[in-house]
């Protein structure tokens, strides 16, 4: 036997729009039209006027089974999440460890085509192996960001293993002087300025960091061009506020910000979105200079709101936001992952 036990309550817990009533206990969720069918079964219709008027919630408790069937938990978010990417080609330069790793695997995670690329082969093949044994799919190459001639090999790559080409990820960086910009020596500088005496005296980190991430994404354009893909270039909190002892650096990465809202404009006429995140101090082997000197460590994390440093994990799922339909109508932004601190010019 039924027993039914009715409680009114506040109209908070009822949707008009949907016409569904919430139920909380035995995670029910039941229509107007089946509450009204269970009330007749026990009440005189018109005891409780539900036609000419706004019906008020009923909450129910059920002491034994009844007529209509438990409706199963909606899984199809979780789906969707961990399939967003399925049949998309993603390059991330500078994915054999930090943050480039993070991004790499999260993007995997979701179902995309990976490829792994950085300097050194032994480190892609590496984290190649290290994503296939775990079933995700991915391929690698050996690239130098800073060679216009390794980046269109890696493009030629792509297209040759992949035949796409729907999501690119700068992340590589070159910071080769951590230290006061007043204590550069002249051989520092002579090495900086060697590859590029011709074009503009850029020095070697904006070779990298700035000249790399153009060519890479002039490259990539016209097959995302086919896909109406998205880019993500990755600068620094550094871009925003210059710290003292890396001067040169966080002046590439404030130039990533003027990169990145020129390259929206020009690309969004072929419905390519080109966004930007920029982390605060990441503990990664990058930027092992500054965490592991305590008293600079110290002084990042008092500048958080958080009170603690990142993670390459809190970079990668806002980078796998930026590159999904989650985002489609979001370009030409930058968004600073640091805990809140500083981030405005």
């Amino acid at each position: 036997m039924l027993f039914l036990f009715c409680n009114f309550f506040e109209n908070k817990n009822y949707d008009q729009r949907s016409n569904v009533f919430a139920f909380y206990q035995r995670d029910l969720l039941l229509s107007a039209d089946e509450l009204f069918y269970l009330l007749e079964q026990f009440f005189p219709f018109d005891m409780f006027n539900l036609q000419n008027s706004v019906p008020r919630p009923v909450k129910f408790h059920f002491a034994l089974k009844h007529p209509l069937k438990k409706k199963k938990k909606n899984n199809n978010n979780n789906n969707k999440m961990s399939s967003r990417f399925a049949g998309k080609v993603a390059v991330v330069t500078g994915s054999t460890a930090g943050i480039g790793k993070a991004i790499a695997h999260r993007l995997a995670e979701e179902g995309a085509t990976v490829v792994i690329t950085s300097r050194k082969a032994e480190s892609v093949e590496k984290e190649v192996k290290e994503l296939t044994s775990k079933g995700r799919k991915a391929v690698g190459m050996a690239s130098h960001q800073g060679s216009v001639a390794d980046v269109q090999k890696l493009i030629d790559f792509v297209i040759s293993k992949c035949g796409r080409l729907d999501i690119v990820v700068v992340n590589a960086a070159s910071n080769v002087h951590f230290g006061s910009m007043m204590s550069a020596t002249e051989k520092q500088w002579v090495y900086f300025f060697f590859f590029f005496l011709v074009i503009l005296y850029f020095c070697k980190i904006f070779e990298v960091n700035v000249k790399g991430s153009f060519f890479l994404v002039q490259k990539a354009h016209p097959h995302l061009k086919k896909v109406k893909g998205s880019v993500v270039l990755v600068s620094s909190i550094g871009a925003y506020e210059s710290e003292p002892t890396l001067g040169i650096y966080n002046a590439s990465k404030t130039a990533l910000l003027g990169l990145t809202h020129g390259l929206s404009k020009e690309l969004g006429r072929d419905g390519i979105r080109v966004n930007c995140i920029a982390p605060g101090l990441i503990p990664t082997k990058f930027s092992d200079a500054l965490v592991s000197n305590k008293i600079a460590r110290d002084l990042m994390v008092s500048r958080t709101s958080l009170n603690r440093l990142g993670t390459p994990e809190d970079c990668a799922g806002v980078v796998a936001f930026l590159c999904s339909e989650d985002a489609a109508y979001i370009t030409g932004e930058t968004i600073a992952i640091a805990g809140g601190t500083r981030s405005r010019l």
